[in-house]
């Protein structure tokens, strides 16, 4: 007779230690991370945003000739970002903000109402002067302020 409780016991345990070791392997270390300074910061254009919308009326002739007359608006609004300059040892980074994958997700799924309520990134409404922890990865970087991080896109590094 098979002992079905004692086997979902260890099958648990074994579960638990799987899931604890991939946390611990995929958790960012305290030593992955190094002492930055914001150096400074800036908004830039990074593009525009435009919709245009109208109307086409036209009428033909006898002869097969077309004329007609179109009305139209277009509206066009720069989209902004901010640039970041942090300092770290003997190494200067230019960063923008980048939502995560869950963020981006949430995102899409709400059809673009999540972003309302998304928290911005650590060093919004940050001076010049302030020091924080960096660490980088083969898709960018992070940005860590007392116990929140944001994900951020390297634009510059030298």
């Amino acid at each position: 007779m098979r002992n079905v409780g004692g086997e979902m016991k260890l099958l648990m345990k074994m579960l638990i230690c799987i899931s604890l070791s991939a946390h611990a392997v995929a958790a960012p270390q305290p030593t992955d991370y190094q002492e930055a300074t914001l150096v400074n910061f800036r908004t830039v254009q990074t593009g525009s945003n435009c919709s245009s919308q109208g109307t086409v009326n036209g009428q033909t002739d006898s002869s097969g000739n077309v004329t007609g007359h179109t009305n139209g608006t277009s509206n066009c609004s720069a989209r902004m970002t901010r640039y970041y300059t942090l300092t770290c040892g003997e190494h200067t980074y230019t960063l923008r903000p980048e939502m995560t994958t869950n963020e981006k997700r949430v995102a899409l799924a709400s059809l673009g109402y999540a972003a309302f309520f998304m928290k911005n990134s650590v060093l919004e409404k940050r001076l010049p002067g302030t020091r924080v922890l960096l660490r980088t990865d083969a898709k960018g970087a992070w940005v860590k302020l007392d116990k929140r991080e944001s994900r951020f896109e390297i634009v510059e590094a030298r």
